[in-house]
Parts: C-alpha cells; sequence; structure tokens
C-alpha cells in the first residue's frame, strides 16, 4: 500500500446532498465491510464498491444498538485510489437515513432495520446483484441472509429473503444450528446455469463457522436447492491455527476455470478471529474430484494466516484491526486481483475507519 491514502466516507461520496432536508449523515462513524466488482468492456472498465456504514459508534454495540445501513460508489478503473468517488448519491442504497439513534435524536421511529455485509455479484447474463445481512426483529441482532438487483443507481426498492436461522438445519446434512447467518458470498455452479453457491459465516453460541448451500433459479428469485444438503466448508478453532481460535467469517471467493476438463478450484479467502489478537486473512483451496458442479473438500492453506494487521502490506500498523474485506479479479488485467481492506485506524484523537486497497499477482492461466 505504501504512502497510498485510504477512501474515507467523505472521499465515498457517504455525505447527505444538499437539499435533502436532514443534513444527517448515515456514515460519518464508521465504513466497514466492503464488497467489490470490476465490470465493464475493455475502455470502459469501473469498479463498483458497496460497504455497511453507521452514524454512530460502533464501540457502542456491546451496550446499544447500532444499527447499518449500506451505501455504493463507483469509479472508472484508472481512477482508483483518486480522492473523490463518483457515488451513485448520498443516501443509502439499502436502509434509513440514518441506520441508527442510540441518542435517540434521529427523526422517525427507531429503531430502523440493519443491512450489512453487502456482496455484489454479476450473473451469466451481466445481471448484477448484492446480497446481504438483513436484521430480524428489533434490536434482535438475529440476521437473515437476502439479495437485491442492483443494476441501477437509485435506492434499490424490494429484496428477496434467501436463507434463515432455521432453515439451515433442514438444509444441512449433519442438522447444524446456527443463531445468526452473516457475510453472504455467491458464486456460479460451474455448467450450472441459473445454479449457484451461497457461502456464509454461521454463528453460533460458541462462535462462528463458515457454510454453504445451493442456490437455484427456476425463471424466479434465487431460492436454496433442497435437493442438494448445505455442508460446513471450514469450522473455526485451533485446529486452522491460533489466528482463528475463536472463529472463522467472511468469505470471499475466486473459482479459476482450469484448461481442459479439469474441474475448477476454489480460493476461499476468510478472516480468522482471535479475541485475544483481532482478525487476520486466511485462505483455503478445494478442487471437486466428481463433477465439476459438486462442492469441493476445502484444505486450510498450511502457511496461515496469509495477512495480519501487523504486516507491511497493511502499513505495519500494530493497533489496525481488519473490519472486513474484498477480493475480486481486476477488470482489465488478468495477471492481478484487487483486494480491498475495512480498516479501523487509531489516531490520538480517536480513530478512523476506511477503505485500503492492495494488488496481488496473479497466473493468467489460471484465468483461462
Amino acid at each position: 500500500a505504501g504512502e497510498v491514502a485510504g477512501a474515507e466516507t467523505a472521499s465515498l461520496g457517504f455525505e447527505p446532498p444538499p437539499g435533502t432536508g436532514t443534513g444527517i449523515s448515515w456514515a460519518d462513524e464508521a465504513i466497514r465491510a466492503p464488497t467489490l466488482l470490476g465490470t465493464g468492456e475493455p475502455g470502459s472498465e469501473q469498479w463498483h464498491v458497496m460497504v455497511e456504514g453507521t452514524n454512530d459508534q460502533p464501540e457502542l454495540e456491546l451496550s446499544v444498538r447500532v444499527g447499518y445501513a449500506i451505501g455504493h460508489a463507483f469509479e472508472d478503473v484508472d481512477r482508483w485510489n483518486t480522492d473523490e468517488w463518483s457515488d451513485s448519491s448520498g443516501v443509502p442504497r439499502l436502509g434509513a437515513q440514518p441506520p441508527s439513534c442510540a441518542d435517540m435524536s434521529c427523526p422517525g421511529e427507531p429503531p430502523a432495520t440493519s443491512y450489512r455485509e453487502p456482496y455484489l455479484f454479476e450473473t451469466e447474463d451481466g445481471s448484477r446483484f448484492v446480497a446481504f445481512a438483513v436484521e430480524l426483529g428489533e434490536a434482535s441482532e438475529v440476521f437473515g441472509l437476502a439479495y437485491a438487483e442492483a443494476d441501477g443507481l437509485g435506492r434499490i426498492a424490494s429484496s428477496f429473503m434467501l436463507l434463515e436461522p432455521g432453515d439451515v438445519a433442514a438444509l444441512s446434512e449433519d442438522g447444524a444450528s446456527c443463531r445468526s447467518l452473516r457475510d453472504p458470498a455467491i458464486v456460479p455452479r460451474a455448467g450450472m446455469g441459473g445454479r449457484y453457491w451461497l457461502f456464509f459465516t454461521c454463528e453460533t453460541e460458541g462462535g462462528s463457522t463458515i457454510r454453504a448451500q445451493a442456490l437455484r433459479s427456476n425463471l424466479g428469485p434465487l431460492e436454496p436447492d433442497e435437493s442438494v444438503e448445505g455442508v460446513e466448508v471450514l469450522p473455526g478453532g485451533l485446529e486452522l491455527g491460533e489466528f482463528a481460535r475463536d472463529g472463522v467469517y467472511g468469505p470471499e471467493l475466486i473459482v479459476d476455470p482450469q484448461r481442459g476438463e479439469v474441474n475448477p478450484v476454489f480460493r476461499l479467502w476468510f478472516l480468522g478471529r482471535s479475541n485475544l489478537a483481532g482478525a487476520s486473512v486466511g485462505l483455503a483451496v478445494g478442487q471437486a474430484k466428481g463433477a465439476a458442479s459438486e462442492l469441493p473438500d476445502f484444505q486450510a492453506y498450511p502457511a496461515n494466516p496469509v495477512l495480519r494487521p501487523t504486516d507491511r502490506a497493511l502499513r505495519s500498523c500494530a493497533e489496525c484491526t481488519i473490519q472486513g474485506f474484498a477480493v475480486a479479479r481486476h477488470p482489465d488485467d488478468v495477471g492481478a486481483l484487487r483486494f480491498l481492506f475495512g480498516l479501523r485506524v487509531p489516531e490520538a484523537d480517536g480513530r478512523r475507519y476506511e477503505l485500503l486497497p492492495l494488488d496481488q499477482p496473479w497466473r493468467p492461466e489460471a484465468a483461462e
């Protein structure tokens, strides 16, 4: 990253536009959990970013409810790291403005529903969607997973539920019980049009794991494919290493079609949670042994974690904490991946939240 400045609320355009009436920002306290999508034809590529944001201090979550909304920004691919992004609007795409009202000074009737952890994905026909975690019930801290069309740049008017905590046991081979569902990530099932894999964080009373469920679309909304049992793809705990002792979350997928008839390789990046050391990035890799449409068994990379907050790539920031991250293919360079990290950065008078981009060289032949 070097001396590159991270994007913040103002540089992303997440400020109320003049004449909106309220003058209340929805993301002036924190932006976190970024998702990243590169789109477009050669010569007109763009980066699309969505983040969760709040106007209350996330540190208050231990004692009061803090609400979140989701915002969107975009920019031409050659203007990455610009000081000012082109924003769809100064208001959230999903959620209320403001989304949180811990001090009860906001207009309207708090609390509003909280929308968190967006994930942008594109279908084979080029349609764009966003999946996200949606709060179920006021101040419940229980989340389900939903998705909505994201082709336009205005507010998202409607969404479709994908999965709720009570659905997981019925759809799972192991009868797993999840208290809350977070961090959706959706990728196509190889060779099966209209079929996808949904990866997500399953929060339990004892920590968190990463699970997967098949989805299908029969000329209608996406829904769970009940003919395919959901599975745990990555457990939390010390078997992955000290960095994941308190759970795993935040799956990010790159699926590499291989040359010939070989099944695609799934590369699953994730965050390992340690209540002592914070979050670090891990990697797991899998390749189905049967049909290309099957889900592989994932093996954790032996040298995990691959990135800690104290590493030089993240400015060797000993006191910084990772607040989510995204990984996406570069839209005009098959030899690169782009990561976008949400960081909490301490300062002398407090802290700030920023998005920090990193590029990773990649093998072009793996993306053909």
